[in-house]
């Protein structure tokens, strides 16, 4: 056999070698190289392109269809509830059907790159124009004069009462005032990081970026790195289990609280892994070759709790009923497991009862709760009629409402 010969047959040994070896599997999405999001709800999955608008597949990926927005480019789908929310390079887009038909909901010729829902406002991130608030369901869009004015801001998460915002090479802010007008710069993370991706679950915290994957156990008051220094384009928390895409088109995982992490992907799947998303059977990644999936299964993640999907992904605390109450009433709360996130830890929470003066007259609830909605019954029978108030404390959250007995 001739020396070209020789070099066509090893060619020829390893593409068989790394076919025979191959753990992702190329799904059929459309325009497969233009993919840059991809999202998870419930059974179906969504993918965002690149001037090509959305994707969705109702069987894991085994067919895909154009569900509207053609000839868009898409840089963020997140849902709140059961509304979709596309960040456009034109705005944002909804839609209530599953892409049937969407609807324009602000910010016109504004590139969203990011889109955080905090009790009832609406936090946009911009391309190079910073961070846009609405608080009247997108009628109206605030934005202020502060350190993130002309900012990138590629990833956006709730801590509990405070809101983070990852930057293009800015590093990361957080902000904890009311209208989130004012910024300041998280000081462990000063140096200038380009911040991929955000990931909060409950106090432990996750920031990809273009070093490393930084993580913090106290809300952010510190952060240390954890894993390899590599440069992070979409991380990833399901079940306990992380994933991070890196831009060398590797994907790591960490499974046993991120103190080792290993490579899942074996063949070359373009360039950077610009998005992951995980379902109950497999983890899809996306990267310019196409669309991608693996069995979790074969990653040796097979005791996923389908009722960590049915958790909350946020914290709240409704109001009581009945309300006014004579002499019983219950109050019922929620300690979440954050978007994109997997199995949550326990939280010191505290529910109390005061009168109007502050007076802290009963604890209803003070102790480690696990990620739930729970609910509590107050008895008022040895109180005299009037109003009075019940605080809940679950990490940075803090929320108090008003109730009325009436006797």
């Amino acid at each position: 056999m001739s020396k070209s010969g020789n070099i066509l047959f090893i060619q020829f040994l390893l593409l068989i070698s790394i076919q025979l070896n191959a753990q992702f599997i190329k799904t059929s999405c459309p325009n497969d190289n233009s993919i840059a999001v991809l999202t998870v709800k419930d059974e179906n999955i969504y993918a965002g392109s690149r001037g090509s608008g959305v994707y969705l597949s109702t069987d894991d990926g085994v067919n895909w269809n154009s569900i509207g927005l053609d000839d868009q480019t898409i840089s963020t789908l997140v849902f709140n509830e059961n509304i979709l929310f596309a960040g456009t390079s034109d705005g944002i887009q909804i839609t209530t059907d599953n892409g049937s038909n969407w609807s324009f909901f602000g910010l016109s010729g504004i590139y969203i790159k990011s889109i955080l829902f905090y009790k009832d406002i609406i936090i946009a991130g911009t391309e190079r124009q910073g961070i846009y608030i609405s608080n009247n369901n997108g009628l109206s869009w605030s934005t202020y004069d502060n350190q993130l004015s002309a900012s990138s801001i590629t990833a956006l998460a709730n801590t509990g009462n405070t809101i983070l915002a990852g930057t293009f090479c800015e590093g990361l802010f957080r902000s904890s005032s009311r209208n989130f007008d004012f910024w300041d710069q998280v000081n462990s993370l000063n140096l200038p990081y380009c911040i991929s991706d955000i990931v909060v679950n409950n106090n432990d915290i996750f920031i990809g970026t273009d070093f490393r994957i930084f993580h913090s156990d106290n809300y952010g008051s510190d952060y240390e790195g954890v894993g390899p220094n590599i440069i992070v384009v979409s991380l990833v928390a399901k079940d306990g289990n992380m994933f991070a895409g890196t831009e060398m088109s590797t994907v790591f995982y960490s499974g046993d609280n991120w103190s080792t992490w290993e490579i899942i992907n074996n063949e070359y799947v373009g360039s950077a892994v610009v998005a992951i998303a995980v379902n109950d059977n497999y983890i899809f990644i996306a990267a310019s070759h196409g669309v991608f999936r693996r069995p979790l299964s074969e990653i040796g993640i097979t005791d996923i709790d389908d009722n960590e999907l049915e958790l909350p992904t946020e914290f709240s605390l409704e109001q009581n009923y009945p309300n006014p109450f004579n002499p019983t009433t219950t109050i019922k709360y929620s300690i979440p497991r954050q978007a994109n996130v997997g199995t949550s830890r326990d939280l010191s929470v505290q529910l109390k009862i005061y009168d109007v003066l502050g007076t802290e007259i009963a604890t209803l609830v003070d102790e480690q709760k696990s990620p739930g909605t729970y609910e509590v019954s107050f008895d008022g029978a040895n109180l005299s009629s009037g109003i009075y108030f019940y605080s809940l404390r679950a990490g940075h959250y803090s929320a108090t409402k008003k109730f009325v007995l009436m006797k």
